[in-house]
């Protein structure tokens, strides 16, 4: 019997799997009317209503 490997996953850019999201060509999925949560230094940042996203963490991976 062979071996098992671990499965890896991995994300690439933006997307989760409730939202496809290939920015700045579009299209983007992200629905950016989901509750504000706080971050670290009294940052806070919108949400993802969808999938839950930082709206931060989107806009580092499609910022220039």
């Amino acid at each position: 019997m062979s071996e098992q490997k671990p499965i890896v996953a991995y994300a690439c850019g933006p997307s989760s799997n409730k939202c496809r999201c290939q920015c700045p060509d579009g299209p983007c999925e992200h629905v950016w009317d989901g509750p504000w949560i706080e971050l670290e230094d009294d940052f806070r940042s919108m949400t993802c209503s969808r999938c839950g996203m930082p709206g931060i963490t989107h806009s580092m991976w499609v910022g220039p």
